[in-house]
């Protein structure tokens, strides 16, 4: 089966949103919050009709995949703001890093489709768009980042 490149992209992101959901629901799990991960999985599920729905209005698997991005992302949404509510989260900078994640995945889906149809002009500007949005999700990520290269520099260059 030859599947399109941005479908391959789009099926990408779908997952790295789903794995960007499983943080808060860990976090929730971790404080003894149940209720906030079945509010989120009960937004996910909802997902599934909309797809139908969606595959109705607009015959395509396009349709279905982008429809349980959405459901992923309203569902990563609704956790946040039930760890927001509880005082666990600040709201403001988790939304800021969803959306920017959520970028970046939806401008590279975007590179992926523009290479697909051999738009080479357009593929260029995409690419500074995207080389641009991680540059920005690295600078206000940049004090984890720091922090993670830290971790991996005391495990793997240590001294025995």
């Amino acid at each position: 089966f030859a599947q399109p490149l941005p479908m391959f992209a789009a099926l990408a992101l779908l997952q790295a949103v789903r794995l960007a959901r499983c943080w808060p629901t860990t976090l929730a799990l971790g404080t003894g919050d149940s209720f906030s991960v079945l509010a989120a999985n009960v937004v996910r599920v909802v997902a599934l009709p909309a797809a139908i729905f969606a595959y109705k209005a607009w015959p395509s698997v396009y349709a279905i995949v982008g429809t349980f991005i959405l459901g992923e992302l309203l569902s990563l949404a609704t956790a946040l703001i039930y760890q927001w509510r509880r005082r666990v989260v600040r709201a403001r900078r988790e939304f800021v890093r969803s959306f920017l994640f959520t970028l970046v995945g939806s401008v590279a889906v975007a590179l992926s489709a523009t290479l697909q149809e051999r738009m080479w002009a357009w593929s260029a500007g995409v690419a500074v768009v995207l080389l641009g949005t991680l540059a920005l999700h690295a600078w206000t990520e940049r004090s984890t980042i720091l922090h993670a290269w830290g971790l991996v520099k005391s495990r793997v260059f240590r001294r025995a």
